[in-house]
């Protein structure tokens, strides 16, 4: 008897802990050679219109992160020293020709960017008297740009719960990062 109530709590424990995960959708270009790409740059991420700054947060983990998995990633200073010295501004859509155009300036293989379309920081309330505290939800869409030929390589969304905002930004770019990594290495095979 005490095996089966073990065995359910584990189960329910997996559950519990699997359904922070969120939902991923990953899309990456068939038959490309990554092994190409060494040096790549992160430009700020669109920001949450529900929470400011959170384009600048985002890129600073995607860095955090790539730099963990040996990638060369240009600094943020760097990058805006070069737009300025060449007059050119990413702010918007990109297109193939403004990407190939940072990829010179800059001598980078590819971009990542991306937007921040959910924020829902954590918060505790009170119902019927009882306390009660909802979970921080944040969602990101990304992806890698050949600077070459503007072409997107490789496309990732995903959503992460967790008891704050800052972490479960932290969890999510992990995620995301580590999945990019996967997705490359399965791609090169």
């Amino acid at each position: 008897m005490k095996r089966i109530d073990i065995g359910i709590a584990l189960v329910l424990l997996a559950s519990v802990l699997l359904s922070s995960c969120g939902v991923e959708s990953v899309v990456v270009k068939p038959g490309y050679d990554f092994k190409k790409i060494k040096r790549v740059a992160v430009l700020e991420f669109r920001d949450s219109a529900y929470y400011p700054n959170s384009g600048s947060m985002v890129s600073q983990l995607f860095v955090k992160y790539l730099l963990k998995t040996g990638y060369n990633v240009i600094e943020r200073d760097e990058i805006d020293a070069l737009l300025k010295e060449h007059q050119l501004s990413l702010a918007g859509a990109l297109n193939p020709e403004q990407v190939k155009q940072f990829g010179k300036i800059c001598g980078v293989d590819a971009i990542i960017t991306g937007s921040i379309p959910m924020v829902v920081p954590e918060r505790d309330f009170y119902e019927a008297g009882n306390p009660r505290f909802i979970a921080a939800q944040v969602g990101v869409t990304c992806r890698m740009i050949d600077v070459e030929t503007g072409e997107v390589l490789w496309a990732a969304s995903n959503t992460y719960d967790a008891t704050n905002t800052q972490t479960a930004f932290e969890c999510l770019i992990s995620s995301l990062v580590n999945q990019l990594i996967r997705d490359i290495a399965r791609n090169n095979k």
